[in-house]
């Protein structure tokens, strides 16, 4: 792919179909995919040791929470699976996995701890008579920190051309399948904020990838 900087952020130009993309993606930084893989599944030993005295656990047991979380989150092993994971994302995982040299199951175990993090989020719109020229603003701020989210360090930009789709940006980092800042060709511009719920549950397609379908599909803000 085509490697750029853009104000010391690196972007990745990623055309095709999402296999093509997420090959293209996972060659281009792989050291980095495999370094955030090891790092979540230290981080899930940790956060399991924490909540659970080692008296009480086997350290296999410990050994097999990543796995574990992928398969709740991302129904890799159940039915659900094509319902949680449209085709198009499974191409996409696979593609990075098979670009970085990492099995597909440490590409999900990457998902499920995006969506378990306990992190949160700054932003703002302004418009109109708030902004000097009336023009729109958006700022997302992702403030998570290394305790909740190790992963998270490394800053990308990716600019996606999909095969028969519309071009859009997303800005995440490496680690992040899916989209939680960005904005597409049709001028549809998003961002997000995480809060608890007490009707959370796992059921359904991780937001980070309904956050990118917008991206990819959406013209209007109806849409």
């Amino acid at each position: 792919p085509e490697l750029e900087d853009l104000e010391a952020l690196p972007l990745l130009r990623l055309e095709g179909d999402g296999y093509a993309r997420g090959v293209m993606y996972g060659r281009a930084k792989a050291s980095s995919w495999q370094r955030a893989a090891r790092l979540m599944d230290a981080h899930a030993e940790e956060l399991v040791r924490e909540v659970v005295p080692p008296r009480f656990i086997a350290e296999a047991v410990v050994k097999e929470v990543p796995a574990h979380l992928a398969q709740r989150f991302c129904g890799t092993s159940s039915f659900r699976a094509d319902e949680y994971f449209p085709a198009e994302y499974r191409g996409y995982v696979q593609g990075i996995a098979d670009g970085a040299g990492l099995p597909a199951e440490r590409i999900l175990r990457l998902i499920a701890f995006v969506m378990l993090s306990d992190a949160s989020c700054s932003g703002f719109v302004a418009f109109g008579p708030a902004t000097e020229d009336g023009r729109l603003l958006q700022l997302r701020s992702l403030d998570w920190g290394s305790d909740a989210l190790p992963a998270a360090e490394e800053a990308v930009l990716l600019v996606h051309e999909p095969t028969g789709g519309q071009r859009y940006l997303s800005i995440g980092f490496v680690g992040l399948v899916g989209s939680i800042t960005g904005i597409n060709e049709s001028g549809i511009s998003l961002t997000e904020i995480g809060a608890d719920s007490t009707d959370w549950t796992a059921d359904g397609i991780p937001m980070p990838l309904l956050l990118e379908r917008v991206l990819a599909e959406a013209h209007t803000l109806d849409e």
